[in-house]
C-alpha cells in the first residue's frame, strides 16, 4: 500500500515537472518568435482589456458586492428586530434601545401619551429610594451606637 502510494507522488512529481517545463519552454520560445506585428497586436489586446473589459469587470463586481452587503443589513436588520416575548421579559443580552429617553432624570414625566415612560421613572424612583435605604443600613451598622453600651463613663 505504501509503496503504491509512493509511486503515485513520485508519478505526479514527475508529471508536474513535465508540465512546468513545457509551458516555461512553450513561452519563451513564443516570445522570441514575435515580429513587430505580433507586438503591436499584443499591445492592442492588452490595451483592449484595460480600457474596455476591466471597467466593465470592476462595475459588475460592484453592483454585486453592494447587493450582498444590501442583503446582509437587510438580514441583520430583520434579525435585530425579531424579539419574542420571552425576550422582553427575561431581558436580552443585547441592550433595547427605548425610544424617547435621552438620560435617566424624573423630569421626563408630562402628560403626552408615551407608554412605559412613567413606569421608567417610577422605576428609578423606587431603584434610588432602595439604595438609599441601603446606604442608610450600612451608616446605621457602621455607627457608634453599637458600641456605646460596651463604654463606661
Amino acid at each position: 500500500m505504501a509503496q503504491r502510494l509512493l509511486e503515485d507522488l513520485t508519478r505526479l512529481a514527475s508529471l508536474l515537472t513535465t508540465w512546468a517545463q513545457n509551458f516555461k519552454t512553450n513561452t519563451a520560445s513564443s516570445f522570441s518568435r514575435l515580429r513587430a506585428k505580433d507586438y503591436i497586436r499584443l499591445i492592442m489586446v492588452i490595451g483592449g482589456y484595460m480600457l474596455i473589459v476591466r471597467p466593465l469587470l470592476q462595475k459588475l463586481g460592484e453592483k454585486k458586492q453592494a447587493s450582498e452587503h444590501e442583503r446582509v443589513d437587510k438580514e441583520t436588520k430583520e434579525e435585530a428586530a425579531l424579539m419574542t416575548a420571552n425576550d422582553l421579559r427575561r431581558g436580552s443580552s443585547r441592550p433595547i434601545p427605548i425610544p424617547g429617553v435621552d438620560s435617566d432624570t424624573d423630569e421626563e414625566v408630562d402628560n403626552t401619551a408615551d407608554w412605559g415612560k412613567k413606569a421608567r421613572v417610577r422605576q428609578r424612583k423606587i431603584i434610588r429610594q432602595k439604595l438609599e435605604e441601603h446606604e442608610q443600613a450600612l451608616k446605621e451598622h457602621d455607627s457608634d451606637k453599637e458600641i456605646d453600651q460596651f463604654l463606661v463613663d
